[in-house]
Formats: structure tokens, C-alpha cells, sequence
């Protein structure tokens, strides 16, 4: 039988060959993987890391916050009263006790009906407040934020036309306080910060996740008085997204006073009405 003239292939070389490639090369990228990872400065990612997110880069997810305009609609809001008022002094017109806050900004809305204004703190709901004249008079609404426990069902206890919020005003865009046992299980709402107030803690959110959970971002009128943080509370509201006509803003606790608070909202595209007594006044122009 004729011998095969076929040619023999012989394969051993051509795969050790092959093996040997491949192992240079497999060391070559470990080097430089290994290079890499050592030279790599703090906060850089070696290539085809996986990418941690970290815990401010979710306070600014979208899903967060939903989930915290969703906890503020089911557990911190209370809607405007149907009873009538249930006040001390029912006689009076204008409750604020200087300054003459709420005369101030009638005078200059010339009587506008139908405004929506936010006080924070509303204490209890009468005495002292900026508001009630508008609520009262010319069918104003809005959102009342209180922190305080009893001053909160105080103000509960008037009945007022507004949206009630048993809540701190946060300085920051974090969230809530974690203490608070009524928090929904959700790890992203447990960036929060505790307060010095009575009783149990009493969660902070940020004004503007309460404004987005009553869909409400243009405000007539804004009276803020929180204690010195008034400037801090400015600074987590999006100026892009929200606009106020005219706002009283406490300023006699502020670091650095009106100066600070004027040069932070002019800079935000809002003038300065002057200051009277401890309040100065912006408007949006």
C-alpha cells in the first residue's frame, strides 16, 4: 500500500509557542494593573473598578429624594383646617408683635387675594405670626413649619388655613433624623441630624423637598426665623428651581448678619428691601 504523502503536522510547537505569548502578556497586565493601583491617588478609580457611590453623591439620586418627598407627604404634612378658626384673639387683624412684618408685605402686595406664603417657625399659629393676616383677609394658603412638639399642637389647635409641617427646616441636603422610630426602612433617609428641643427628636428635612412634596416652588411670601441658621436654610434651596417675591428673613443670630444673608441672595438674583429691626427683607425682581 502507497505511503501517505499528506504532511505531518507537528503541533507541539506552535502551542508551546502560543502558551508562552500568552503568559508574557498575562504578566505584563498584571504589572500594570499592579502599577496602577499603586500610583493612584486618593478618590481616582483604577480602570474597570467598579464604581462605589458614595453617601453624597446619593443624597443627590433622584430615587432618594422621592423617597423623601414621600415620606414627608405621608408622615410629617397636615392638610388646612375645615372648622372654623379657633383663636385667642380673634379681634386683631395683624398678629406680629414688632417690625409690623405682616403690614410691611401687605403694603407691598397692595392686597394681592390668593397668595401662598411659607413661615418657618410658625410657632403657634397666632401669636406673633407673619401670615394669619393673609390667611385670615385675602384667602391666602401655604405651609406652616413648626418643630416644636407643643407649640406644633398648639398650632394644630387653631386651626389654620394652611398645610401644617412638624419638622425642623435641614441645613443641608441631607434628611432626617435618624433617632425618629416612624422612619420608613430605607437606608438612604438615614443621613439625618438630631436637634436640641424636648421630648422625642423631630426629623429635618430640607425646605425644598417640602415644597416639592405640596408641588408648590413659587412662594408670595417666605418668613424664615430658625435660630441663627437662616443663611444655611437659604443655601439648600436651588435658586434655579424656586422663586419668591418677597421674603423676611431673620437676622440678628446669622454669622455675619444682614451683610452675609444680603451678599448670599443678591447673588441669587434677589434685592434687598432694607432691614427693620432684626429682620431684613429681599424681593425677587
Amino acid at each position: 500500500m502507497p505511503k501517505s504523502t499528506a504532511p505531518k503536522w507537528n503541533l507541539g510547537k506552535p502551542l508551546a509557542l502560543i502558551f508562552t505569548v500568552a503568559v508574557i502578556v498575562a504578566l505584563f497586565s498584571l504589572r500594570g494593573y499592579s502599577q496602577e493601583k499603586k500610583s493612584k491617588r486618593p478618590g481616582d478609580r483604577v480602570r474597570n473598578e467598579p464604581v462605589i457611590r458614595k453617601p453624597e453623591a446619593e443624597a443627590r439620586h433622584p430615587d432618594d429624594g422621592q423617597a423623601l418627598i414621600t415620606y414627608i407627604r405621608q408622615h410629617l404634612i397636615r392638610p388646612p383646617a375645615t372648622a372654623a378658626y379657633n383663636l385667642t384673639h380673634p379681634e386683631k387683624s395683624h398678629f406680629t408683635q414688632y417690625s409690623r412684618q405682616s403690614q410691611n408685605a401687605y403694603g407691598i402686595f397692595n392686597a394681592k387675594p390668593k397668595g401662598v406664603f411659607v413661615e418657618a417657625r410658625a410657632r403657634d399659629g397666632e401669636e406673633g405670626s407673619h401670615t394669619l393676616y393673609f390667611e385670615k383677609h385675602l384667602s391666602w394658603t401655604g405651609i406652616l413649619v413648626e418643630p416644636d412638639p407643643s407649640l406644633f399642637e398648639a398650632l394644630m389647635s387653631k386651626n389654620r388655613r394652611a398645610f401644617a409641617v412638624h419638622a425642623n427646616l435641614a441645613t443641608s441636603d441631607g434628611s432626617l433624623t435618624s433617632r425618629n422610630k416612624n422612619l420608613p426602612p430605607n437606608p438612604s433617609l438615614n443621613r439625618l441630624t438630631s436637634n436640641s428641643l424636648p421630648g422625642p427628636p423631630v426629623p429635618s428635612v430640607p425646605l425644598f423637598s417640602v415644597l416639592q412634596a405640596l408641588n408648590t416652588t413659587r412662594i408670595d411670601f417666605l418668613s424664615l426665623d430658625v435660630e441663627g441658621a437662616e443663611l444655611q436654610v437659604l443655601q439648600t434651596i436651588p435658586w434655579d428651581r424656586v422663586k419668591v417675591r418677597l421674603m423676611c428673613v431673620k437676622a440678628n443670630r446669622v454669622p455675619g448678619g444682614p451683610t452675609f444673608l444680603t451678599q448670599y441672595m443678591e447673588e441669587q438674583g434677589y434685592a434687598s428691601l432694607g432691614l427693620t429691626e432684626n429682620d431684613v427683607w429681599f424681593a425677587f425682581l
